[in-house]
């Protein structure tokens, strides 16, 4: 998770240097994520109300990409 969470920090930073950012970006990182998964995050979604979420999990250096309709996660 550590290498997950580095590389959208770098990558969100250098977006944001090169202006390339169009809408507000945040970058979170949910503790106890497997135990609680919905409410860990469910604050930071209420706060920032993106438009799309990147989750950093360990996928043997694979790009995985999902999609969840409805944004019920608690």
């Amino acid at each position: 998770m550590k290498g997950g969470i580095a590389a959208a920090i770098c990558g969100v930073a250098a977006a944001a240097r090169e202006g390339t950012l169009r809408r507000r970006v945040a970058v979170s990182a949910s503790v106890l994520e497997e135990v609680i998964e919905g409410h860990a995050l469910s604050t930071v979604l209420d706060t920032c109300r993106p438009a799309a979420v990147v989750i950093c999990e360990p996928s043997k250096l694979q790009v995985k990409s999902a999609q969840r309709a409805g944004w019920s996660c608690c």
